[in-house]
């Protein structure tokens, strides 16, 4: 997951970023076609290479039909948060996810890490993540099939870890509040704090 650092520019950032990740799987399904900023972008860029034709084919009207709707539930694995920031067009002898879409990523100094390097812990991205999706896909049911916080140490008594779970799951939980739940009466109504507190007093979820 990735967050931008630029608040003027956080919409068109985080689309940036989430719909060639994401999108590329999520929108042939739920809306029968890529992203449209994926496609103006990987168009523009193959152009640039010489290319006559866009390195992302087009889907035929009948391949969209076919996919459109084809879902069960959404599934995602979640880890680390890296931050983001736009920049110029890179030179179009470069080809990667991150040229394509004009943003370079980089990790937060400040934030703790596990295992490797790209490991960076901001509790709120599972949150962001889930927010995004349901914004993006609507209300889906979403299946969480990775998560967890590696490390070189071998310790088993690990409370770095224990507050991993303990911080990214407060943060899922209050998400919950923000978004409709289908067959729940009644809302969640205890604030990010309240909930973080219980959670962390009462050492389970």
């Amino acid at each position: 997951m990735l967050l931008i650092s630029s608040q003027n520019t956080a919409e068109k950032g985080h689309n940036s970023y989430f719909l060639p990740q994401y999108g590329l799987y999520g929108h042939p399904i739920y809306y029968g076609d890529w992203p449209e900023i994926v496609k103006d972008r990987v168009a523009l860029r193959s152009y640039g290479e010489g290319l006559e034709v866009s390195r992302l084919p087009e889907f035929t009207p009948e391949e969209k039909e076919l996919i459109k709707g084809t879902h069960d539930y959404l599934t995602i694995n979640y880890y680390a948060t890296h931050m983001a920031n736009a920049t110029g067009e890179a030179p179009f002898d470069r080809r990667s996810t991150y040229d394509d879409m004009n943003i370079i990523e980089w990790l937060n100094p400040a934030w703790p890490k596990g295992g490797p390097d790209w490991f960076s812990i901001w509790p709120m991205g599972l949150r962001k993540v889930l927010n995004w999706l349901k914004e993006t896909y609507g209300d889906h049911e979403i299946v969480i099939t990775e998560n967890g916080l590696s490390d070189n140490t071998g310790d088993i008594q690990d409370p770095h870890r224990i507050q991993y779970i303990r911080c990214g799951h407060a943060s899922f939980y209050y998400s919950l509040s923000l978004i409709s739940i289908p067959g729940k009466r009644k809302p969640i109504v205890k604030n990010e704090l309240t909930l973080h507190t219980d959670i962390l007093s009462a050492k389970y979820l």
